[in-house]
């Protein structure tokens, strides 16, 4: 499946399931909020080996209606 604006992104960053989420917005990049400590949203890239590596999948919310 292709993802899409939207699309929830699950990343194994703590070696359990689904411990980070991003926000898919278009061309393989992401938004998320890298730590409490970083302060900010931040935008990065599914080509990106740390976050290539740790790529889980992807869930499509429903939209209501």
């Amino acid at each position: 499946n292709e993802l899409i604006s939207g699309d929830l992104l699950l990343f194994n960053t703590q070696g359990h399931k689904a411990s980070h989420v991003g926000l898919y917005i278009c061309d393989d990049k992401f938004v998320h909020a890298p730590s409490q400590h970083a302060g900010k949203v931040q935008v990065a890239s599914l080509q990106n080996s740390y976050w290539r590596k740790r790529f889980i999948g992807a869930r499509r919310p429903r939209h209501p209606g």
